[in-house]
C-alpha cells in the first residue's frame, strides 16, 4: 500500500556480536510498479540498477547495537518525513544480523480509498 512512514524499529534482538555497525531505511514512491504482480516488482530490483530508482531517504544512516530493539519515530524526528511511498529498501553497514524490520505509517488517501 501506499503510505507515509511514520514509525521504523530496526531489531537486532539475539544478535550480540555479529550486528551491523549501521544502517539506512530508504523509500520509493512508484505507485505504477505497486500496481504490478509482487513477482515481477521483485524481478524489477537488481543489484545492477537499484541505485537507478529515485529512492528518498527515510531513516538516515544511523548506528546500530547489539541486542537491542531500537525505534524511530517522524514525531520525535529521528525519521524523515519524505512523503508517501510504496517500496521501502533497507540497507545495513557492512553486514550483521537484523532480526526484523517493523514498518508502520499513514495510509495515502488513494491508497485508503482501495480498502
Amino acid at each position: 500500500a501506499r503510505a507515509a512512514v511514520e514509525y521504523v524499529e530496526v531489531d537486532t534482538n539475539h544478535y550480540k556480536g555479529n550486528y551491523p555497525e549501521s544502517c539506512v531505511v530508504k523509500g520509493l514512491d512508484d505507485p505504477a510498479l505497486l500496481a504490478t504482480p509482487v513477482l515481477d516488482q521483485m524481478d524489477r530490483f537488481t543489484p545492477d540498477n537499484i541505485d537507478s530508482f529515485p529512492w528518498k531517504t527515510v531513516l538516515p544512516r544511523t548506528k546500530c547495537a547489539g541486542h537491542v530493539q531500537r525505534q524511530y519515530t517522524t514525531a520525535e524526528g529521528t525519521l524523515e518525513a519524505c512523503g508517501p511511498v510504496t517500496h521501502l529498501l533497507v540497507m545495513i553497514y557492512p553486514d550483521g544480523g537484523v532480526s526484523r524490520v517493523h514498518v508502520h505509517g499513514k495510509l495515502a488517501p488513494a491508497g485508503a480509498a482501495k480498502l
